[in-house]
């Protein structure tokens, strides 16, 4: 629960928090500059790790509760569209 809320504080403060302090920035400087930069990084980097943490936070609450968790991946039994394409012009060549 703690880290729901923690990554929900990290997103909120780039998106709100960042955003206010570059919006007022630009009114006063204007966008062409290092210290613009750093507040637009700022703040798209808190924004995805507040993600980043929010992912965490399910996968681990998953673990928790089901006390197992697995993701199994297949090879997709669907001709690609390069494939068949090929196939219809002789040249048998799998990309």
């Amino acid at each position: 629960m703690v880290l729901f809320v923690f990554s929900g504080v990290v997103f909120v403060s780039g998106a709100i928090g960042f955003e206010m302090l570059a919006g007022r920035y630009v009114e006063l400087h204007g966008k062409g500059n290092l210290i613009y930069s750093f507040f637009y990084t700022c703040e798209e980097f808190l924004e995805m790790l507040g993600i980043v943490i929010f992912i965490y936070a399910v996968l681990m609450y998953m673990v928790g509760e089901f006390k197992s968790f697995s993701i199994t991946l297949h090879e997709s039994k669907v001709k690609s569209v390069e494939r068949v394409m090929c196939t219809k012009q002789k040249n048998y060549v799998d990309r």
